[in-house]
């Protein structure tokens, strides 16, 4: 005979637990990640290229806004939070670099698109703190899906390990909720390996 607490041993106490009936009402969101993204473009066939791309992924649902110069991406970047800024190299004869440098400071996520990449290019960016730099001729939904799933994922889990380090729960302001563990789960499920 099971040797049990006496309380477990009273008939009216151990036979009073029910499964809970509300644990058949748990759903699991099926819903993709809702994920608002900032455009820093100022051609607009690039632009109808960029938002095709992003509205045809499959593991994101967009929401897009469009800059259509560096003085209306800082503009948007300070009125609103984004996800994702996808900026152009060259736009209206400036340079976006000079947006990511600001926008990395502050713990934004970036990506250079260019017509014309290249290697000094590409480094600058990465230095400066960029996910990526893309050619334009090179976008295509996966590739941007891609990018942007290895990039939210990344700045997930910094977010998660510099709290874990710090013992600060609140993630130290990073936006690591509910969405951020649905992009980290998407990663894990569908990278092969």
């Amino acid at each position: 005979m099971l040797d049990l607490p006496e309380i477990a041993k009273q008939p009216a106490l151990a036979s009073t637990w029910k499964p809970d009936p509300r644990a058949s009402d748990i759903e699991i969101n099926s819903d993709p990640p809702r994920i608002k993204v900032l455009v820093v473009e100022d051609d607009a066939a690039d632009f109808k290229l960029i938002e095709r791309c992003l509205q045809h992924m499959a593991l994101y649902e967009t929401q897009i806004v469009l800059a259509g110069s560096l003085e209306a991406g800082r503009f948007a970047i300070s009125a609103d939070d984004f996800d994702l800024v996808l900026l152009d190299y060259e736009i209206n004869g400036e340079c976006g670099i000079d947006l990511l440098a600001d926008m990395t400071r502050g713990g934004g996520l970036g990506v250079i698109l260019s017509s014309y990449l290249n290697s000094d290019m590409q480094h600058e960016a990465l230095e400066l703190g960029a996910a990526a730099c893309l050619a334009k001729s090179d976008l295509s939904a996966k590739v941007l899906e891609t990018v942007i799933r290895q990039a939210l994922r990344e700045q997930a889990l910094a977010g998660f390990a510099r709290s874990r380090a710090t013992g600060d729960n609140r993630l130290l302001g990073q936006r690591f909720d509910a969405f951020a563990l649905q992009v980290y789960t998407a990663s894990c499920l569908t990278t092969p390996g």
